[in-house]
């Protein structure tokens, strides 16, 4: 649950502030000129925008990692694997993120009903994210068949949120695919 959490809010802020900050910016017309590489001021945008999101996980995924890690006792090498998890979850959703707000950047609508339509666009999100959690805690108390119906719901979701899962319990291909695709996206 924390990964598609982790994976949502990195999303929605990515579609948020990207299309601003790195596609219609006003203070490139200021920062071009200066005797800096257009290359330098266009990747410090980008670097900023993904330690936002790396820095949201992280706030996020480490007291989540440490109170599970006081209820299941993990060894040394877990830890590693989860921090490099929680590095690696926002790159790509930013990436898609960006992308969806490139696009939505060009509709010629006027900024009212942009708005409007992004909000609808952020509680469609946050409805289908809540309406899935709500499935999963009305499972009863069965944890088997939450934990299977969790699972699934992940594979279903998000295909790197089910490589992070399997990964991280023990199956180290999935968990190399996970850091693979997600380091891929972020170049």
């Amino acid at each position: 649950i924390v990964v598609v959490a982790i994976t949502m809010i990195s999303l929605m802020s990515s579609i948020t502030k990207s299309n601003s900050y790195l596609f219609r910016m006003y203070d490139y017309d200021i920062l071009f000129p200066l005797p800096i590489d257009n290359k330098t001021i266009v990747s410090s945008k980008i670097m900023s925008l993904l330690f936002e999101s790396i820095g949201l996980s992280i706030i996020i995924g480490v007291p989540t990692l440490i109170i599970y890690s006081l209820l299941v006792p993990l060894v040394w090498y877990a830890w590693i694997m989860g921090l490099i998890v929680i590095i690696c979850i926002p790159l790509f959703p930013i990436v898609v993120g960006s992308v969806i707000s490139f696009v939505f950047g060009f509709i010629p609508l006027n900024s009212r009903v942009k708005n409007i339509l992004s909000a609808v666009v952020y509680i469609s999100f946050f409805s289908v994210f809540m309406f899935g959690y709500m499935n999963i805690q009305g499972a009863g108390e069965d944890v088997v068949l939450q934990t299977q119906m969790m699972f699934d719901s992940i594979k279903n979701l998000y295909f790197l949120g089910f490589t992070v899962v399997s990964g991280m319990t023990g199956n180290i291909n999935n968990f190399l695919l996970f850091v693979g695709i997600s380091l891929f996206s972020a170049l």
